[in-house]
């Protein structure tokens, strides 16, 4: 299923600015600052594309279970999405 325009719009924002958090973080790395100010930035820029996860899938929900969508969404499906999304967190990719 594909992300709507305007949520496409929101989740690329998102992606953006993630990739400008990393992009600093790089710079962090190569200027040679703490470890512990470089491991914060790297939590940020996690947390964000993990929100951003998410929003993926708050979208997929609104699509499924839209008035002119009568496929509909299964509890299983909605269960291995939010699973995929905290085995990413989990393994600490």
């Amino acid at each position: 299923m594909d992300i709507d325009q305007p949520h496409s719009r929101a989740v690329s924002r998102r992606l953006r600015r993630a990739a400008g958090q990393l992009r600093g973080v790089i710079g962090m790395l190569e200027s040679g600052r703490d470890h512990e100010a470089v491991l914060l930035q790297v939590a940020a820029v996690s947390h964000a594309v993990h929100r951003t996860a998410y929003l993926i899938i708050a979208d997929q929900l609104r699509q499924c279970t839209a008035d002119g969508d009568r496929r509909g969404v299964t509890l299983a499906e909605v269960e291995r999405a939010f699973q995929n999304v905290g085995q990413l967190r989990n393994t600490g990719s």
